[in-house]
């Protein structure tokens, strides 16, 4: 199997994407092909100042999650506008938040201890700056990559709960169960029997 950096390798490009620290290899500078261009979710770092929100333990999570919001807002209104429109709407309403986020973070940061969850969160958002603020340099960027991970949830179900087939005639009225889907989507009978004889088969 190739290694996640040369994956794709001549690619480039701009990848939405969490913080995920392999994703770096494709913006390193001797990638094959010319580095790619990293793009951070903001839905990502949201969910950690969410987290902190609903426990009721820190203000600036509530703040944070309050700000955020009005980014969300501003995407709305330019939702299916060309990228220039949705460039110039992103200078004038959402960099003065996106500033006003990190400047507050920095502070805060300051004054907590560096073990505690809101540091952790804080510092996830920092650590990679330029590229939560990469929506604000290229209107083609989306806020969040909400919709992709939607668009794949079923198939992370769907792997989760084969693990759990729990006897090999459990693993095989899975497969039953989910043949037509296989089918549908173009792939063999002849590809799906051997893929049973294989796992099957003793490591």
């Amino acid at each position: 199997m190739p290694c996640f950096g040369c994956a794709g390798a001549g690619w480039r490009g701009v990848l939405l994407c969490d913080g995920y620290a392999a994703y770096r290899r494709l913006a390193a500078p001797d990638r094959p092909g010319g580095l790619a261009t990293l793009a951070c979710s903001w839905a990502h770092l949201r969910r950690e100042f969410y987290k902190l929100r609903d426990a009721g333990v820190s203000q600036t999570a509530t703040w944070t999650i309050a700000r955020m919001a009005d980014l969300w807002a501003v995407e709305a209104r330019v939702k299916g506008c060309d990228p220039q429109t949705r460039l110039n709407a992103r200078g004038a309403a959402s960099a003065p938040i996106v500033d006003e986020l990190q400047m507050r973070w920095e502070s805060e940061l300051t004054g907590i201890s560096g073990k505690s969850k809101l540091a952790e969160a804080i510092r996830y958002g920092l650590s990679r700056k330029a590229e939560f603020r990469r929506f604000l340099e290229d209107g083609r960027v989306e806020l969040d990559n909400n919709s992709v991970e939607r668009a794949i949830r079923p198939q992370t179900i769907t792997r989760k709960n084969a693990l759990f087939a729990g006897s090999e005639a459990g693993g095989q009225s899975a497969c039953d169960a989910d043949r037509p889907t296989m089918f549908a989507g173009g792939g063999s009978r002849d590809g799906l029997t051997d893929s049973r004889t294989a796992f099957s088969k003793p490591a």
